[in-house]
């Protein structure tokens, strides 16, 4: 019996994939977030007693090492003083008159 040939594969196009592009309108747009945690971490820096990662913790939802990185990050741009309270617990307060940049440590 002879050997029957097997059908040749039709050939694809090269012709290069083209991406697609959307126009995004100013109606469509995401707005800006708000970093509404952010402005509750600062808030509650700005008490007079402090506050303490324990608290960070239950305001925010943030894990506590989420809570000492955020702290670090302000601690840039505003002076943060961390002392203990009376029940022995590690408290950071925002320093009275520092608005401006954090002094260089």
């Amino acid at each position: 019996m002879p050997k029957q040939k097997k059908k040749a594969k039709a050939k694809k196009s090269n012709k290069k994939a083209r991406s697609k592009t959307r126009a995004v309108s100013q109606a469509s747009a995401k707005p800006a977030p708000t970093n509404a945690k952010t402005a509750i971490v600062t808030e509650l820096l700005e008490r007079t007693n402090g506050v303490s990662i324990a608290e960070l913790v239950t305001k925010t939802g943030w894990q506590p090492h989420t809570c000492r990185a955020k702290i670090s990050v302000l601690g840039k741009s505003i002076a943060i003083e961390k002392s203990k309270n009376t029940n022995g617990d590690l408290v950071y307060r925002k320093v009275a008159g520092s608005d401006q940049a954090a002094s260089k440590r």
